[in-house]
């Protein structure tokens, strides 16, 4: 979760009003945990159906269909009209590396070709956090590639994107990765397949996230993530439903 950092300084207070400005109040709100067991076997069995916009897994027996609708309703979010939408995977133009360490850079000269979110300005830094943590759990928090840095450039610039099918990409993005460690958006599959009266077992049991509620402080230390390489950590699966999971 994303703390509301209210009387904060300037920085975190801007980055307060573009995830509010954006409908995503859902960030704020406090978050339960996933039920591990449940979250697997959804990605496991997961299927895109219809016209690409459906979801469909069987968890414990039970079909359970998810639609953009399902995921809007969850989020309490307010989908963009089409016409509205300014970004997508298909059509929108990337800059260049270059470009984009220009602008998320602290010091330009500290650009060798590969992102670290070491050397980012402080609010990209943390929109880094929160974004990876929400609704681009792919890759790497403390090294961002490309895709990553291009994502947090539209949360920052304002561009319009809907987060729903954003998040729905995420899901079919992860559906066709061999490893199934960092699986998104655990709280919101958990409480969707609990909605849909899937079978408990008593090893089902809600599991709090990891991550907890950031905040400008809690990334105090962030800036030393680009010089420090660590092992790969067990799987988060941690539901974040977008993080969610905040």
């Amino acid at each position: 979760m994303v703390s509301t950092m209210e009387g904060a300084d300037a920085e975190a207070k801007e980055m307060v009003k573009i995830l509010k400005d954006r409908g995503l109040s859902f960030f704020f709100k406090p978050v339960k945990g996933y039920i591990l067991n449940i979250v697997y076997e959804f990605f496991m069995n997961l299927e895109i159906v219809d016209d690409d916009s459906v979801l469909e897994s069987k968890v414990n027996e039970k079909i359970i269909i998810v639609t953009p609708d399902h995921i809007a309703s969850y989020l309490g979010y307010m989908r963009p009209r089409l016409e509205e939408v300014q970004f997508s995977h298909l059509t929108h133009a990337c800059l260049s590396p270059k470009q984009y360490a220009k602008i998320v850079y602290t010091d330009l000269i500290q650009f060798r070709r590969k992102f670290s979110a070491g050397m980012l300005k402080d609010k990209y830094r943390i929109m880094n956090k929160i974004m990876h943590y929400n609704i681009h759990p792919k890759g790497s928090e403390k090294q961002p590639g490309m895709a990553d840095i291009e994502f947090l450039h539209i949360m920052m610039s304002g561009i319009r994107f809907d987060v729903v099918e954003y998040m729905r990409e995420m899901i079919r993005e992860f559906r066709t990765m061999t490893s199934k460690h960092n699986m998104p958006f655990g709280q919101m599959i958990t409480h969707l397949c609990i909605k849909a009266k899937v079978k408990l077992v008593v090893s089902d049991v809600m599991v709090p996230p990891k991550v907890g509620p950031i905040s400008m402080r809690s990334d105090a230390k962030s800036q030393s993530m680009s010089r420090v390489q660590h092992p790969p950590q067990p799987p988060r699966a941690q539901g974040q439903g977008p993080q969610d999971e905040d």
